[in-house]
């Protein structure tokens, strides 16, 4: 819950990032980067987080009255993004990624019994069927990467927006890089020490990167965006 609840404050309240990455911190220093607790996208006690990100529910309202009072939608389309970036989140951060029913195409809803709406399995719209897809590929990279599963963490770069940080097992690694803000961002860090510059890295987003003269990497990022970078075979 203090990463969900921390996120939530970047994505609806516009937090700086910076406080998302303390206490992804604080948790990596109680549990180390190994360990079985859940980084969730919500519960059963929670109004739905794609409704919160797109707009259609404040963060201050109370969020089982909307649910019988009016139809509570995703509002804004942001709220895709906004959840595919928590979803990202999830799936690189130490700990087990947890994706209440529904989450892995952008359900809406308020609070309980309004997050209780039945699961579907087809019919999606096609940005609730791209929102699948792109969860399958989350999913599917946490499952196949060791770094992802095991490796230690290290912030790269951190601002009130952006978020990098790396994921490093027995030589392996993978860099994470979060654009929480409205603007698409050009995202910068210097790698790893261990990083061998003959090394090629792929973007498994779509995102455009490269490195600069001194070898800095450069990542470009949509709003409300990310990139997981990783080594090519």
């Amino acid at each position: 819950f203090n990463v969900y609840h921390t996120a939530l404050d970047v994505l609806t309240r516009g937090r700086s990032v910076r406080h998302l990455a303390a206490v992804a911190e604080q948790s990596l220093a109680a549990y180390g980067a190994h360990h079985t607790m859940g980084n969730i996208t919500g519960n059963h006690d929670k109004a739905r987080l794609i409704s919160l990100a797109g707009g259609a529910l404040s963060p201050d309202e109370d969020h089982k009255a909307a649910g019988w009072t009016r139809e509570v939608g995703v509002g804004d389309s942001i709220g895709y993004r906004k959840l595919a970036l928590i979803q990202a989140l999830n799936c690189t951060l130490p700990g087990v990624p947890c994706i209440y029913q529904g989450d892995e195409y952008g359900e809406p809803g308020a609070n309980d019994p309004d997050n209780r709406r039945m699961m579907r399995f087809d019919g999606y719209s096609p940005r609730e069927q791209a929102q699948r897809e792109l969860t399958r590929a989350l999913v599917g990279l946490r499952r196949t990467s060791m770094p992802l599963l095991y490796g230690d963490m290290t912030t790269l770069a951190l601002t009130d927006e952006v978020w990098i940080f790396a994921r490093a097992y027995m030589g392996e690694f993978v860099i994470v890089a979060l654009n929480t803000g409205d603007r698409p961002q050009q995202a910068e860090c210097i790698l790893p020490a261990c990083f061998d510059e003959n090394r090629k890295l792929k973007a498994n987003f779509g995102a455009a990167f490269g490195f600069r003269p001194d070898g800095r990497l450069c990542v470009e990022l949509p709003a409300a965006g990310f990139e997981i970078l990783t080594e090519t075979k």
